[in-house]
């Protein structure tokens, strides 16, 4: 099907309405396209990434390759390539499909599709002991974490970063990348 317009995250009554009306399918952020027509699709769009892009085909295999990603990663701005590309595109085209799609795009849906334990705690940790603790995820692959007295955590230690938020916060985890910006602390992105 011809797509006719791609909403990229709409407000909730306007993602209600288009629910409602059944005109509409859900973007699940999978896309297929040849690299000739992307391509094209980011230099007319957006010229600065499309620059960067060729910066770095000129040094694929070459030793400055990885210093030349992480010089073009950090000059240019972040954009989605739903917000970038895929809203003023033309030729856009939808498969309906139905496969039980979950965006993994949270801690808070992390935590929903993890095993978890009697007290309903999902862990990826050498050890987890949780005493009156129920409803976190915990993320410390080569620690022992200790929960006591907390519910619904978020805790994920990544070696030369800790992050311990509430679950019904872990999409706040943005304002602390927004900060760590800011203070010039982009080695812990």
């Amino acid at each position: 099907f011809a797509v006719k317009t791609f909403a990229e995250k709409p407000n909730y009554e306007t993602a209600v309405r288009f629910l409602e009306s059944g005109d509409f399918y859900w973007n699940s952020g999978m896309f297929i396209w040849k690299a000739a027509t992307i391509l094209k699709e980011i230099e007319e769009k957006l010229p600065e990434i499309y620059e960067g892009l060729m910066e770095i085909k000129d040094v694929i295999g070459q030793p400055e390759y990885p210093q030349k990603v992480d010089d073009v990663y950090k000059r240019i701005r972040g954009i989605s390539i739903d917000y970038g590309v895929m809203q003023s595109a033309e030729q856009v085209f939808v498969i309906p499909t139905d496969m039980g799609w979950n965006d993994v795009g949270s801690w808070q849906t992390v935590y929903e599709i993890s095993p978890k334990d009697k007290n309903e705690n999902a862990k990826v940790a050498r050890e987890l002991v949780a005493i009156d603790a129920r409803g976190s995820y915990v993320y410390a692959p080569d620690k022992l974490v200790a929960l006591v007295g907390v519910n619904d955590l978020v805790v994920v230690d990544t070696g030369d970063a800790l992050l311990i938020c509430h679950r019904d916060r872990a999409q706040d985890v943005r304002d602390v990348v927004e900060e760590l910006k800011k203070r010039g602390l982009d080695e812990y992105l």
